[in-house]
């Protein structure tokens, strides 16, 4: 499943603008998992999504990072439910 998935990415962003592959893939991705309770080694194949994303098209950086600064900015409280996002999405900018 994960090399169909990567399969898919690498196609779509070939053919597809850096605002489309955040609107496809980047934003469904962090939605998911801001939403649902995943073990790591679910994380870690969404991680891996958006760093092949990140690598394949060096714009979808430009829309991970406000993401992470928007999420560090509210209060602890509201931090604690994305923090997993924001580590994950700190994981794929440190690749």
């Amino acid at each position: 499943a994960t090399t169909t998935l990567e399969t898919l990415l690498r196609a779509h962003v070939r053919r597809s603008s850096g605002d489309v592959i955040h609107e496809r893939w980047v934003q469904p991705i962090v939605a998911h998992v801001a939403s649902h309770e995943l073990n790591s080694a679910q994380l870690n194949i969404l991680e891996n999504l958006l760093s092949l994303a990140a690598k394949l098209d060096q714009d979808i950086m430009s829309h991970i990072l406000p993401h992470v600064k928007e999420e560090c900015s509210r209060g602890a409280a509201r931090l604690y439910g994305d923090v997993k996002c924001v580590l994950m999405l700190l994981g794929v900018a440190r690749r």
